[in-house]
């Protein structure tokens, strides 16, 4: 769609601000306001999906900025638009992997985690629920395409009580860094993703940035059998 193409375009723009220049530090802050407003003109036009991924990479500039109440809001804005875009894939009855299901499973258990580190435990308790009711409704989650290649990476565990330990999840900025490399494989986006894993490289163990490297050459020159 002519809005989707739109969408890639400008979210390539902003992403661009937040390259680090010599003697020049990237405006985080502008950044942020201006994934917020294209989320919000995506969420009008029904690209939920779209709209998922702006609030996510909003969520990263709040994290950034250290502002951890407008991370979750954004977390939580992105949750619930993930949500939906799955209720529109079940609701055509499309074969897919439920991998917005699993986007917002994670979006909902790292806002619980934020508002737990805020020590605002109702705010919380009412993700859980939240969650909880979704996920009532919802097949049982599975992994998306692009994300399982990552098999030691807990990315299917979900919170439903706010004394839930969240030791065992995946940390928070490598999630939202996976997010981004799945959204960069859908859309083929070659010189994002190669930021991406200059990012990730660090934070993952060698057979992972192993299977990070296959997907950039499976992107670079498709073999037609997938990593």
């Amino acid at each position: 769609m002519a809005a989707e193409g739109d969408f890639l375009l400008r979210y390539r723009a902003v992403s661009h601000k937040l390259k680090r220049r010599f003697l020049r530090k990237p405006n985080v802050a502008e950044a942020s306001e201006q994934f917020g407003q294209l989320a919000k003109e995506l969420k009008q036009e029904e690209c939920l999906q779209y709209a998922g991924f702006c609030n996510l990479a909003m969520a990263r500039c709040e994290q950034t900025l250290f502002n951890a109440p407008g991370e979750a809001l954004a977390l939580t804005d992105a949750a619930r638009l993930f949500l939906q875009a799955e209720k529109e894939t079940q609701k055509l009855q499309c074969p897919g992997f439920e991998e917005h299901l699993q986007a917002a499973t994670n979006c909902y258990s790292f806002a619980i985690k934020v508002y737990i580190e805020l020590n605002q435990p109702v705010m919380a308790a009412s993700l859980c629920l939240e969650l909880g009711n979704a996920l009532k409704v919802s097949t049982p989650v599975t992994s998306p395409n692009y994300t399982q290649i990552f098999p030691h990476l807990p990315l299917n565990t979900a919170p439903l009580t706010v004394r839930h330990s969240f030791m065992n999840y995946l940390p928070e900025n490598i999630f939202l860094l996976l997010q981004s490399v799945v959204m960069a494989c859908q859309e083929k986006d070659l010189e994002s993703l190669k930021v991406l894993q200059v990012e990730l490289w660090p934070l993952l163990t060698p057979e992972q940035n192993h299977l990070l490297h296959l997907v950039l050459q499976e992107v670079m020159a498709p073999s037609g059998r997938g990593v």
